[in-house]
């Protein structure tokens, strides 16, 4: 059995051979039971452990490195993969020579592939494929047919146009349009007045006509004055009752309250138990009976009371810090 539980000390002094207790180097903040260390920083496992410890860097076979913080892993080092193929995810990360590798294949068999071609700084038509020729051609045909009659002119251009035709042919009602807008410019002021009004309107029948709420605004008062569920108040023949029993408590309260000759009241009561208990204590003999009884508790504790101290003495003396 150890004879501390907390020992401490520096590294290097630490005991070989441990017994079954705690011990702390005070240097490199190491937490030991016995042989066991329980503070490390850094555990290499064959795969995640199914009770990992918080604080602790897990580093798998593959690289990858991991902290659980209590509900969930948490990556802190990302695996490496020594060649980039179609499969490599955002989780990976590759190694320069890698890098390297994937870049020259480019170079040899990709952009390099194109040979002469790719050197130059201007390619003709006749150098490129039929395929890509005709996606050329195609797209110059619908960016000629998109402008039509419009060359030279700016997206702005053309819409102000536009629109000027569809004014010029426009019907009455677009007219009347027109008409509103330029009476609105021309008369701001009233315009805001107006629309001040409308929101003062609108506060003011907020919650009524809308979607879930009442139609109108005596359907509004009259939901209102049910809400205030009037008939749940007490009457007036309901109150009447109400004082009618409280009197009658009063009454009794004053019986309650009453001296030692009335039948019902407190002190008739205590008078009445105080008279039994003398009489039962007039009956009881002692005859030394307490005294023995204490002398034989008292011995018996402290007999007990001996054993706890020097088990209370040995659980002092253990946790003492001991020094290595």
């Amino acid at each position: 059995m150890a004879t501390k539980l907390v020992y401490c000390g520096l590294k290097a002094n630490l005991p070989a051979v441990r017994e079954q207790a705690f011990y702390l180097t005070t240097d490199s903040r190491e937490l030991y039971f016995g042989d066991k260390l329980y503070t490390e920083p850094v555990r290499f496992v064959p795969k995640r452990e199914t009770a990992p410890a918080q604080g602790v860097l897990y580093i798998l076979p593959s690289g990858l490195g991991e902290v659980y913080d209590g509900s969930a892993w948490k990556t802190v080092i990302r695996p490496t993969v020594t060649k980039i193929e179609a499969g490599v995810t955002d989780e990976q990360v590759a190694t320069a020579k890698a890098v390297k590798d994937y870049v020259d294949n480019l170079v040899t068999g990709g952009i390099g592939a194109l040979g002469a071609l790719a050197k130059k700084d201007e390619v003709t038509e006749t150098e490129l494929g039929d395929a890509l020729k005709k996606k050329i051609n195609d797209a110059a045909a619908q960016a000629s047919t998109l402008v039509g009659e419009d060359a030279s002119k700016s997206a702005r251009a053309i819409a102000a146009e536009e629109v000027a035709k569809i004014v010029d042919g426009a019907d009455s009602s677009f007219d009347t349009l027109k008409e509103i807008a330029d009476w609105i410019s021309g008369h701001k002021t009233d315009a805001a007045s107006m629309n001040s009004a409308i929101k003062a309107l609108e506060a003011i029948v907020k919650g009524i006509g809308g979607t879930d709420e009442p139609a109108t605004v005596v359907a509004y008062v009259t939901a209102a004055i049910d809400a205030l569920k009037i008939g749940d108040y007490a009457k007036a023949a309901d109150l009447t009752a109400a004082v009618a029993r409280v009197a009658t408590l009063e009454t009794k309260m004053e019986t309650v309250n009453g001296g030692e000759d009335v039948d019902g009241s407190i002190a008739k009561a205590l008078k009445d138990a105080k008279a039994y208990a003398d009489g039962l204590a007039a009956n009881y003999d002692v005859k030394g009976a307490a005294d023995g009884a204490l002398a034989a508790a008292k011995t018996y504790a402290d007999g007990k009371d001996t054993a706890m101290n020097t088990r209370v003495t040995a659980v002092e003396s253990a946790l003492e810090v001991g020094t290595f």
